[in-house]
């Protein structure tokens, strides 16, 4: 049958109906009050009660970005594996933004509180976004920036050395 538009529930129940033994769900964390947007293999395919029908409904919505104290922000960026995903807002001062980071990226000193001198921004970030999300951002730009974040990064700094960095994804600025 034809299931996207249905809910997670009304469409497993009508799988089962039909006698479908390997129903799948995508795991993006969607309730099952979602609405199914993509099914494998599509309506009217033949196949036997035992092979895997995979279903994908509407992602949740995103948590709103959160404020964050400094000492919140040092805790996320002393181990930003462990705050993956999280969404917060912070603030900083872009640093380098040139041909070597590229128009998707920027590197600046952040926090998450808003600063009054550009040297109290202290901590070294990657940042990752669209080009033209980043379009008028340019070099010792001050910012505040709701941002997701991604985890660590590694690059190769300036002077041939390796250095390791919270990386945040753009999702406003």
């Amino acid at each position: 049958p034809n299931l996207v538009g249905m809910t997670g529930e009304e469409a497993g129940a009508a799988l089962a109906a039909a006698g479908a033994l390997d129903v799948r769900f995508a795991a993006n964390r969607a309730p099952m009050v979602n609405a199914v947007v993509e099914q494998n293999p599509r309506a009217g395919t033949c196949q036997q009660a035992t092979d895997a029908v995979h279903l994908t409904l509407e992602p949740p919505a995103p948590e709103p970005h959160r404020q964050v104290s400094s000492r919140d922000w040092l805790l996320i960026a002393k181990s930003p594996d462990a705050h993956e995903g999280e969404r917060i807002t912070v603030y900083g001062q872009v640093f380098q933004f040139d041909a070597v980071t590229g128009p998707e990226g920027f590197l600046a000193r952040v926090d998450g509180e808003r600063q009054r001198r550009s040297y109290e921004y202290d901590t070294t970030v990657a940042f990752s976004g669209s080009a033209a999300q980043l379009e008028n951002v340019v070099q010792d730009d001050v910012f505040r920036a709701d941002v997701t974040v991604l985890g660590s990064y590694s690059y190769t700094t300036r002077m041939g050395g390796n250095t390791t960095v919270p990386r945040l994804q753009v999702d406003a600025i």
